[in-house]
């Protein structure tokens, strides 16, 4: 966004890798990162093709994000599972 202000808008912005919460305190001059936490990021079978995702993004910037992707897509219901495939990794076999 700010290379597109020609850096009017003074926004500086790193990015975090995907399945990263940040709490960020913003009651001092300089909002500080007081808290992180990291999960591994679900999509569900189909929400790639939501170009709203990237709604905001520069072309580069979608780009790094796809890059650097490392969600997982979780199985429609009612989905039969393909062994094999790279979308949907097969289970462990049960130990119970």
């Amino acid at each position: 966004m700010d290379e597109r202000a020609d850096g009017r808008l003074g926004l500086q912005a790193e990015r975090v890798p995907e399945g990263t919460v940040l709490v960020i305190a913003t009651d001092a001059a300089v909002p500080t990162v007081v808290a992180e936490r990291s999960f591994t990021p679900t999509a569900r079978a189909g929400d790639e093709r939501r170009l709203s995702i990237w709604a905001g993004l520069d072309p580069p910037e979608v780009a790094l994000f796809q890059a650097e992707a490392r969600h997982r897509i979780a199985a429609a219901a009612g989905v039969t599972r393909i062994p094999g495939h790279p979308h949907f990794p097969d289970l462990a076999p049960s130990t119970t």
